[in-house]
């Protein structure tokens, strides 16, 4: 072979050999040269503030960036490429939020479960993270309400106004001290008048106690005796009621009252006529 025949063979064989890795990089790799790592595209609806260039973290590391942003009618489209990790469960979520006070954007895988993994130009929904800018916005509240209790402190706390606290705090104490006194006075004079009441009333209130047990003991006599009243009654009720006895008869049952008002108004009439008539029923001689 010419020096020219050997060149144009190494140069086939070396071209060759750069088509086969790189057809080996691209389908081992499912990726390739000109962008490597794993492009995904996250679905939110609003960036919240989110550019391109912003961080991707997994776990609170780094992993990637946000290389483009597109809207839409409805929806942002944010174009993630990840780095380092190759392997993204396709449950993980992607959450935007934030990593500092100053309210930097980033956002936030977390790793899902699933056996199945995102593949490469995949589409997920992403959603909003609360955290760090609802912290921020309840800090600065917070510092808000505090400059307002520093500046009523220092308003009380002005040399004037600190006058007449102390003023006033002074004569609180003394008022205290006052009443102390006159509650302690009062108290003793109204424990050593209640000592001499007891005293001069001993053998009366002796009395008075012995004569409420006795009728405490009468009262709890009558009770028992009104009990047994009570249950002699209720059993006379009952025997009434289940038409025992003639009285139980006469009440519960109609016939016997029917035939009982019947004679009697037999009777009446009977009275009545003797009244009237009497000798239909006496003989009346004269001697």
């Amino acid at each position: 072979m010419t020096i020219k025949q050997n060149e144009f063979m190494i140069g086939v064989m070396v071209t060759a050999a750069t088509l086969i890795v790189l057809f080996g990089v691209l389908w081992l790799g499912n990726t390739n040269l000109l962008n490597s790592g794993l492009t995904i595209n996250v679905e939110v609806k609003d960036a919240n503030g989110l550019t391109k260039g912003d961080e991707v973290h997994f776990r609170g590391l780094k992993v990637g960036t946000i290389n483009a942003a597109t809207a839409s009618d409805s929806s942002i489209f944010l174009k993630v490429n990840v780095k380092g990790i190759s392997d993204i469960p396709i449950d993980s979520k992607f959450t935007i939020g934030n990593y500092s006070l100053i309210g930097g954007k980033v956002i936030e895988i977390h790793p899902g479960h699933s056996k199945t993994m995102l593949k490469n130009g995949a589409l997920v929904k992403g959603e909003s993270e609360s955290g760090l800018s609802q912290m921020t916005g309840k800090i600065s509240e917070l510092e808000n309400k505090v400059n307002k209790v520093l500046t009523n402190i220092e308003n009380i706390t002005n040399e004037e106004n600190s006058k007449n606290i102390s003023q006033v705090l002074l004569n609180l104490n003394k008022t205290i001290e006052n009443l102390n006194l006159l509650i302690n006075h009062d108290l003793k004079k109204s424990l050593v008048g209640i000592n001499q009441i007891i005293e001069k009333n001993k053998e009366p209130i002796g009395s008075i106690i012995d004569t409420i047990n006795t009728k405490a003991k009468d009262f709890s006599e009558l009770i028992v005796h009104s009990k047994n009243a009570s249950e002699k009654l209720e059993s006379l009720l009952k025997q009434i009621n289940n038409k025992q006895g003639s009285l139980g008869k006469l009440i519960n049952e109609d016939l016997l009252y029917e035939n009982l008002n019947r004679t009697l108004q037999n009777l009446d009439s009977l009275i009545i006529d003797i009244k009237k008539n009497p000798s239909r029923y006496f003989e009346v001689k004269i001697l």
